[in-house]
């Protein structure tokens, strides 16, 4: 059993919101959870006050195939490479 989900972790120092993506996974039916770490990453926008602000996007989405999990959650790609600070989707596999 497993479940995708993100934190938000606070603000760094110029004031950008900072975020997390784990993968919890179970064996025992879901009695305790083992988390990973996906990635921790900045948002590339500050609030702007608007409530119907949604950097992050919406999606995200989680598969389990036998005992591996394939998924995909709103990131930002500058530690995978990307030269510029924008959210995009970032896939993943774990076994």
């Amino acid at each position: 059993m497993g479940v995708l989900y993100d934190t938000f972790d606070g603000f760094d120092g110029s004031g950008y919101p900072s975020f997390s993506a784990y993968l919890a996974a179970s064996s025992d039916h879901g009695q305790t959870f083992t988390s990973t770490l996906l990635e921790s990453f900045l948002s590339p926008a500050k609030d702007n006050g608007n409530s119907r602000q949604r950097v992050l996007g919406d999606y995200q989405q989680l598969k389990a195939v036998g005992n591996s999990f394939y998924g995909l959650f709103s990131g930002n790609g500058v530690p995978f490479g990307r030269s510029k600070s924008i959210i995009d989707p970032i896939f993943f596999s774990k076994s």
